[in-house]
C-alpha cells in the first residue's frame, strides 16, 4: 500500500533519503497540522516515531531529532485508533520490532521521564509482550504485559518488577497508555486517566544501548528473546525527558479523537 504524503512531507521525505538521515525539520513542521501530532510535538518529546510508514526500512522520528528505528518483520499500514492517528504497526509476537540506536539524548538519569503510545493487544491472556525494551551495562527497563492471566500494562525493572501498573485493558480494542517518572514517583495513565503509582523509583536511567519497541532480548537487542515479543498493534510512540502532567496527558488523549 503506498504512503500518501503532503507536499511538504513529501519534499522532506526526499531530502531525508539523499542524506541517509531520519526525517527532517521541515517534515516535523509538518506533522503540527495534525492535531494529535501537534499536541505531542508542543510537549517536547525526545523522540516521537508515529508508526505511519508502509513501506522502507526506517521508521523516522517526527521530532527533527532524527532517531530513526530500524524496521525488523514489522506490517505497517493497519488503521489505528483515530483517523488523526493514521496507522500504526502490526508485531508478529515472534521476531517484530522497531530498534532505535542508543544516543546520549535518552540519558535522563535519576530525572523526569514520560514514555507514551497506543497500544491494541492481540495476546491471550497466559503470554507476555514488550512494547519498550532498554537493557544494557545492569540496567533493565521494560513497559509489558507480563507473563500469565495479565491484562494490564506494567514496568519491569530490576528493584521492584511490576509495581506500576494500569487498569485492566480489554484484547483487541485501542487503548492510549502514558507512563511518567516524576520526583521518583511512577505514574500509570490508561485513556486519560490516572489508574497507579508506586514510589520509590530512584534508577539511573542512562538508555545507553539500543531501545526495542515490540520486542525484548537478553542482552543483545540484535537478538529477541522471542517468547517476549509483542503481539498486536503499536503506535505513536514519543519518550520524553520530562513528567508529562495530568493536564497534558489528557490533552494527548483528547486531541487524538478530533474531527
Amino acid at each position: 500500500m503506498p504512503l500518501l504524503l503532503s507536499t511538504h512531507r513529501f519534499f522532506a521525505s526526499v531530502a531525508a533519503l539523499v542524506v541517509g538521515l531520519g526525517i527532517s525539520s521541515a517534515a516535523a513542521r509538518a506533522e503540527e497540522s495534525n492535531p494529535y501530532a501537534a499536541a505531542v510535538l508542543a510537549d517536547r518529546p525526545i523522540s516521537f516515531h508515529r508508526c505511519d510508514e508502509t513501506e522502507g526500512k526506517y521508521a523516522q522520528d517526527a521530532t527533527g531529532n532524527e532517531h530513526r528505528g530500524a524496521l525488523k518483520n514489522v506490517n505497517g499500514g493497519e488503521p489505528s485508533a483515530h483517523p488523526a492517528l493514521g496507522t500504526c504497526f502490526a508485531f508478529n509476537g515472534k521476531s517484530s520490532r522497531v530498534q532505535i540506536p542508543a544516543h546520549s539524548d535518552y540519558k535522563v538519569g535519576k530525572g523526569d521521564f514520560s514514555v507514551e503510545f497506543w497500544f491494541n493487544c492481540h495476546d491471550p491472556m497466559n503470554s507476555r509482550g514488550e512494547i519498550l525494551k532498554f537493557k544494557g551495562e545492569g540496567k533493565d527497563f521494560g513497559i509489558l504485559k507480563p507473563l500469565g492471566n495479565s491484562n494490564f500494562i506494567a514496568v519491569a525493572r530490576p528493584d521492584r518488577p511490576f509495581q506500576a501498573q494500569t487498569d485492566p485493558f480489554s484484547i483487541r480494542v485501542w487503548h492510549h497508555a502514558v507512563y511518567v517518572r516524576r520526583g521518583g514517583v511512577d505514574h500509570w495513565y490508561l485513556d486519560g486517566s490516572l489508574t497507579g503509582t508506586s514510589t520509590g523509583n530512584s534508577l539511573v536511567m542512562d538508555m545507553n544501548a539500543d531501545i526495542l519497541i515490540g520486542a525484548d532480548h537478553h542482552g543483545d537487542p540484535n537478538r529477541v528473546a522471542r517468547d517476549n515479543c509483542w503481539n498486536g498493534l503499536i503506535d505513536e510512540l514519543a519518550i520524553y525527558a520530562s513528567a508529562l502532567t495530568p493536564e497534558q496527558v489528557e490533552a494527548h488523549y483528547k486531541a487524538a479523537q478530533a474531527k
